[in-house]
């Protein structure tokens, strides 16, 4: 399984409803790594400028799902 994660620093997610995985690296919540999906116009919910460097996305495909169930 490959997912190619996309550092939301250098590169935001299309601004409509296409759902996403995001995932948080190093998170002060979790001491670890928080994962969601969501549709990507909703990132802002959770990313900043503050922090959006931690933030990664990629595309929403099969592995992706498969990456979301083993994070579960």
């Amino acid at each position: 399984m490959t997912i190619t994660w996309i550092k939301c620093a250098k590169q935001m997610p299309p601004v409509d409803e296409t759902e996403i995985v995001i995932r948080r690296v190093n998170s002060p919540w979790t001491n670890g790594t928080e994962v969601y999906q969501t549709p990507a116009d909703q990132i802002w919910m959770e990313v900043s400028e503050e922090n959006i460097q931690d933030w990664e996305w990629s595309p929403l495909t099969a592995e992706a799902i498969e990456y979301l169930e083993e994070q579960a």
